[in-house]
């Protein structure tokens, strides 16, 4: 397994809008909602090199913090690209808490102490892995996300939903 993170750290370093992954990689990009800590819902797109739509996913996670709506999220889009069986994959997580837990596995929450644990274990698959940490501007391609989370999170009736989309 190949993995490596980059942090840009606000002020430091700007992402003006979606950047497409190197050749031959997809990237995976994601979102969170969490209304009042009562509900909360992870959704991510997948799209290669060329911009193009590969898939994404949709998740209600129920009553959590926003720290453990965006660790499904990682945990979420590691199975659905396991599932479309991508091998090469650069892999955006906006919340640099969630980046050092997941590189560090040191937490002290139960809850999230398990998911780490199943990330940590779904990273050493054999597959090529770029992890990036980097606030992503919310234009074309992250609002696609944001928008499909927001409407199934805060929309549909309360109950356990997973949605596949895919090309």
């Amino acid at each position: 397994m190949m993995s490596s993170i980059v942090t840009k750290l606000p002020g430091v370093t700007s992402m003006i809008g979606w950047k497409p992954p190197m050749e031959g990689r997809v990237k995976l990009n994601m979102d969170r909602a969490c209304k009042d800590g009562h509900t909360a819902g992870c959704s991510g797109a997948i799209r290669d090199s060329n911009g193009r739509w590969c898939g994404g996913f949709a998740k209600h996670v129920g009553s959590c913090s926003v720290f453990v709506a965006e660790m499904w999220g990682v945990l979420e889009k590691l199975k659905y690209a396991r599932m479309l069986g991508l091998q090469v994959i650069e892999l955006n997580i906006d919340t640099l808490v969630v980046v050092h837990v997941i590189q560090t596995c040191i937490i002290r929450s139960s809850i999230g102490f398990s998911m780490v644990k199943r990330i940590r274990r779904l990273l050493k698959i054999d597959w090529e892995m770029h992890i990036f940490h980097g606030l992503i501007i919310r234009l074309q391609h992250q609002s696609t996300i944001s928008t499909l989370v927001t409407l199934l999170v805060f929309s549909a009736p309360i109950e356990s939903w997973t949605l596949s989309l895919w090309h």
